[in-house]
């Protein structure tokens, strides 16, 4: 990844950019790799259209990705494709990932309520296989959300199932051989209808269904 800091562009300018910085990563063998880029044609088509290999003429963050890269010598080349406004630093940075699955939402502590739809979110990288999602309901079995989903997937709508009063949750993805659990979250139903039904002086109950009743009173 190369990233730089930019100088301003002028006032209305059609394009933010000014400094334009571009990145190649060449392996051993001699095959080039250019950074993913979005593609910025305001229409819908285009705009939800996954990321291509191409040279970025737009941003000031470019990133390159490669699979399985083989042994060897590597290079990476900067090259400055227009620097109208003097000299230009940079930084690159670089990580090594090794397989990984891991939930992504909802997140540790988390409030869900019964009925809702969620989009259970998850990582995963390096694996091969379909996914399987299940929750579990204070510690109990766990229960089969969906399984055989498309290992492209990265998210899934689901919709909350009824519980009684507060239950925590937890949801595990799983593909292949590796199995990932999420921080544990809290269900309930949602509270409807409150109303107070009796009131005297500073005293009374309430009732919010469905599942809280109590009484209260009000110290002086």
């Amino acid at each position: 990844m190369i990233v730089w800091p930019d100088v301003a562009a002028a006032v209305n300018a059609a394009t933010a950019l000014v400094n334009n910085l571009n990145i190649l990563a060449t392996d051993p063998n001699n095959n080039s790799y250019n950074p993913w880029v979005l593609d910025h044609t305001p229409n819908p088509v285009n705009l939800n259209a996954n990321a291509t290999r191409q040279i970025d003429n737009l941003n000031t963050i470019e990133q390159i990705t490669v699979d399985n890269p083989i042994a060897g010598t590597w290079n990476i080349q900067v090259s400055g494709a227009n620097i109208p406004m003097g000299t230009q630093n940079y930084y690159i940075s670089y990580q090594f990932e090794n397989e990984e699955l891991q939930m992504a939402y909802p997140l540790a502590n988390e409030k869900m309520i019964s009925g809702d739809v969620y989009y259970l979110k998850w990582d995963s990288y390096g694996l091969n296989g379909a996914f399987t999602l299940e929750y579990q309901l204070n510690g109990g079995s766990w229960i089969k959300i969906d399984d055989g989903i498309d290992e492209s997937k990265r998210s899934y709508s689901w919709i909350s199932p009824y519980v009684e009063g507060v239950q925590n949750i937890k949801f595990r993805v799983i593909q292949g051989s590796i199995l990932v659990e999420s921080g544990v979250k809290q269900i309930s139903q949602n509270i409807s209808n409150f109303r107070i039904n009796k009131s005297v002086f500073r005293c009374g109950n309430f009732k919010m269904e469905s599942f809280i009743r109590g009484n209260f009173i009000q110290s002086i």
